[in-house]
């Protein structure tokens, strides 16, 4: 009887989980839609917007200078963030150039310490398929944000990490100048 109460239990909390992440998924793939629409001098603008509502840039940024965070002033900060906000936001123009090419669909979303973790497969009409994790936490512009997404399990914050470290090593530690050259870096 413990057993059956629990798996009715377990049930009913993964379905609550999916609910809650079919509302982040739904409202993000409007906004994609919407932005689909906009003449491509509009969508960096809103692909820019879009990733500062979607994402916890802040906590991404910290994570990515990791121990260096500390002796970053708020400009400096400011610079890091908007760096990683650019990237994101170019990824973004090319999504949108292929995104009418696929569909989106949620494969698994599970409970985590703080949130959701949720897998979503891209599919191209040519066959090929694409998997992004999105971890969210509650709260934000979706009602959830995103604090690390990762595509085909090459994880956002630990490329970001390590480009920066690269950058770090490249400029001899210059906090300063490692955000420039990690600004490089990001547009290749």
């Amino acid at each position: 009887m413990v057993r059956i109460a629990l798996l009715v239990f377990l049930l009913s909390a993964g379905e609550a989980y999916a609910a809650q992440g079919d509302d982040f998924f739904e409202k993000v793939q409007a906004r994609l839609t919407s932005m689909e629409q906009l003449a491509h001098g509009k969508r960096p603008s809103a692909c820019r917007d879009f990733v500062r509502q979607v994402l916890d840039t802040s906590g991404v940024a910290k994570a990515v200078a990791s121990t260096h965070w500390s002796a970053l002033g708020s400009e400096l900060r400011g610079s890091l963030i908007s760096t990683i906000v650019g990237r994101l936001a170019r990824e973004c123009v090319d999504l949108l150039a292929r995104e009418g090419s696929a569909s989106a669909s949620i494969l698994r979303v599970r409970e985590i310490s703080g949130g959701l973790r949720m897998t979503v497969a891209l599919r191209e009409k040519d066959g090929r398929e694409t998997l992004v994790v999105w971890t969210i936490r509650p709260g934000g512009a979706f009602a959830w944000t995103a604090s690390d997404l990762s595509v085909d399990g090459r994880g956002m914050r630990a490329t970001f990490k390590s480009d920066f470290e690269s950058a770090l090593i490249a400029t001899g530690g210059n906090l300063e100048r490692a955000i420039e050259q990690f600004a490089r870096i990001s547009l290749k």
